[in-house]
């Protein structure tokens, strides 16, 4: 893994974020697709931040998350890494960039994941406080 880079990621990125979303959308059935233009409008806000884990020009994970400027927290939405990236440090490497980039500017960094990842990210740092739940009508 020693070409993998992590950075903010820039408009060029949008085609091969879509193709990793859709791939996440086939494997995580609650996972919402965003297409192309969605990213580009997210890359592009103030309200969000999208760091890119690329290895080679292809892009092998991402990290999304929402600025809250009027909290004292951040929320991580979306944490992907292709199948092919896992258990090599990718999703940790994300995660490193993005809390050494805000340390000191907010009180806490939330992180929204399933049950079954929680073993995962607390190795990481991150302590299980509540359950998140959704209902769509």
């Amino acid at each position: 893994m020693k070409n993998l880079e992590i950075r903010f990621a820039r408009d060029n990125d949008c085609a091969g974020l879509e193709k990793l979303d859709k791939k996440a959308h086939k494997e995580i059935k609650w996972w919402e697709h965003q297409n192309r233009r969605e990213f580009e409008k997210i890359i592009r806000s103030n309200n969000f931040l999208t760091l890119v884990a690329e290895d080679n020009g292809l892009i092998a994970g991402y990290l999304q998350a929402t600025l809250k400027f009027d909290s004292s927290a951040l929320w991580i939405e979306d944490i992907y890494v292709d199948k092919k990236y896992r258990r090599k440090g990718v999703t940790s490497r994300l995660l490193d960039k993005f809390t050494d980039h805000w340390k000191g500017k907010k009180k806490s960094i939330v992180l929204i994941t399933s049950d079954k990842n929680v073993k995962i990210f607390d190795k990481i740092g991150f302590t299980k406080r509540a359950n998140y739940m959704v209902y769509k009508p």
